[in-house]
């Protein structure tokens, strides 16, 4: 039995995957989204009503239980006892950081990602950012300017709900606002003091509440809880508005508690689905369909390609296959690592040696720009793998990996 080809497959039901779906099948396609984490459940899992005297620890939380399974989600503001259950148990997703430079890494798994408890602030860009080389000198300008991304804006704006007040800077593009929120007493007081002695701009924060009912939604109610969840979806998250934006169309499919771990290939070297695993019966999956999109988070989303290539059967010219055996995944990790460390340029000692130490890795050459790029050559000494097959290149402080058979 033929297995089913959706026409696109999204990986990730957060504010990208779940605008990504709205748009996909409002279009006339067959979309089916594969979700790491479960679907949350307002009336067991919204907080933002509970009053402190009805948790056990007046919601301060058991610190000691923090301690053990959050310790890094803790360090976010609203990771507490009302809202924990929106991020993830440390132990159980670990990860690993250079010892002189921490990295917090805050997650959350589940059908709407961190829509659910993001600070809702909504600026624009303007081209004080897009153009910002061209004013300081340093790094590159995006290859948009604001006026080109401006009509995106407006369309997202719209369909979300942003309220604010239109403010005529230049630095801060004004959008497509609902109401403002008002200041209180003292934040007009404020507001006029401020203004009057200093000729400072003070305004209400651009956020995704609704001060008025939009598309169906009521107006926020001011309750002053949102990382705990809203009951009248009176802010942005994707399970209350992108989402059934793309169920109302009947082309959209939801999968929660699939994990997926790499991309699978076709004959030809290109993307035609992803492996999965289902996170509550640990059986293996795959699934298909025409365009692959992986909003699963920046890290998240590296990583499934990454593993693509190490654990994917790869064919070189000749016929021959071959597959990364784990001492190679894991240097080449390594090298990875030590480039972005070590700045490549200055220290490309650091990484030869390292290189030269692996027996089944030899580093061939630096090929050097003008433009600061330096691409790495890593050539293999596995027997089936004769010709290059990696080659990492290293653009300031970001690193980008073009993962190939042969040239």
């Amino acid at each position: 039995m033929a297995k089913k080809t959706y026409d696109a497959l999204i990986v990730g039901s957060g504010a990208s995957g779940g605008w990504v779906a709205k748009e996909l099948c409002e279009r006339g396609l067959r979309v089916l989204m594969l979700e790491a984490g479960p679907p949350r459940i307002p009336t067991r899992d919204f907080t933002e009503h509970v009053w402190p005297y009805q948790l056990k620890f007046r919601g301060f939380g058991n610190t000691n239980r923090l301690l053990a399974d959050q310790p890094i989600q803790r360090l976010c503001y609203a990771c507490d006892e009302y809202s924990h259950q929106f991020f993830v148990n440390d132990h159980e997703h670990p990860y690993t950081f250079p010892a002189d430079k921490p990295f917090m890494w805050i997650r959350g798994r589940q059908v709407g990602g961190k829509t659910f408890c993001w600070a809702r602030e909504s600026y624009r860009f303007s081209d004080y950012e897009f153009q910002a080389a061209r004013r300081d000198g340093y790094g590159e300008d995006w290859p948009l300017s604001y006026k080109e991304l401006e009509p995106y804006y407006d369309r997202v704006e719209s369909f979300i709900g942003v309220s604010g007040s239109r403010e005529g800077l230049e630095q801060f593009p004004d959008g497509k606002f609902l109401p403002p929120m008002n200041l209180s007493c003292g934040g007009r007081l404020a507001k006029k003091v401020i203004e009057e002695k200093f000729g400072w701009r003070v305004m209400p924060d651009r956020v995704a509440n609704l001060t008025v009912e939009h598309n169906g939604r009521p107006a926020c109610h001011y309750c002053g809880t949102c990382q705990r969840g809203c009951h009248t979806a009176s802010y942005f998250n994707s399970p209350s508005v992108t989402l059934p934006a793309a169920a109302r169309t009947g082309r959209f499919t939801l999968v929660s508690d699939a994990v997926v771990s790499h991309v699978v290939m076709d004959e030809n070297g290109k993307a035609r689905g992803v492996a999965y695993i289902d996170r509550t019966t640990r059986a293996a999956r795959e699934a298909y369909a025409k365009v692959i999109v992986l909003a699963a988070s920046t890290l998240e989303s590296t990583r499934i390609l990454l593993n693509y290539w190490f654990e994917t059967d790869h064919r070189l010219p000749n016929g021959t296959t071959f597959k990364y055996h784990r001492p190679q995944r894991e240097a080449i990790e390594t090298l990875i690592y030590l480039y972005e460390v070590a700045k490549v340029r200055r220290h490309k000692n650091l990484v030869e040696n390292y290189a030269g130490s692996k027996k089944h890795l030899r580093l061939l050459q630096f090929d050097e720009g003008l433009d600061e790029r330096v691409t790495v050559h890593i050539f293999s000494n596995h027997p089936a793998a004769i010709r290059e097959h990696s080659r990492i290149s290293v653009y300031n402080s970001w690193f980008f990996c073009f993962l190939r058979d042969s040239v």
